[in-house]
C-alpha cells in the first residue's frame, strides 16, 4: 500500500512539474513608440474583448441571438475584470484607467 500511495505521489508530482514547464510563456504587446504614447496620455480604456464561443458538438437546439448575447456578456465580464485587476494595483501605474461603463457608453 505505501508503495501505492509513493508510486501517486511521484506520478502527481511529475504532473505538476511537467506542467510548469510545458506551460507557454506569457506573450506582452509592446508597441514601438510606447514611451512617447505614455508621456503624451493620462488616461487610459480598456476595450471589451473579441470573445468566440465555439463548441465541439453544436448543440442541437442552438439559438444564435442567445448565442452571441452571450459572446457580448463574456466580452464584457473580462473587460471588467481586467479593469478591476488593474485597479487593485492601481499604485503600480502612472495613468488613470477609465471606467469601463463610460469606455462602453462612448463606443
Amino acid at each position: 500500500m505505501k508503495k501505492v500511495i509513493l508510486i501517486l505521489a511521484v506520478c502527481l508530482f511529475a504532473c505538476q512539474a511537467m506542467a510548469q514547464l510545458l506551460e507557454p510563456a506569457k506573450q506582452v504587446y509592446k508597441s514601438p513608440h510606447l514611451r512617447e504614447a505614455i508621456k503624451a496620455h493620462h488616461t487610459v480604456a480598456i476595450l471589451p474583448f473579441d470573445v468566440q464561443i465555439t463548441y465541439r458538438k453544436t448543440p442541437k437546439n442552438l439559438d444564435t441571438v442567445w448565442h452571441a448575447r452571450q459572446e457580448v456578456e463574456l466580452a464584457q465580464q473580462v473587460q471588467f475584470e481586467v479593469y478591476s485587476s488593474l485597479l487593485r494595483e492601481f499604485f503600480k501605474y502612472k495613468v488613470r484607467f477609465q471606467n469601463v461603463l463610460e469606455t462602453n457608453r462612448l463606443l
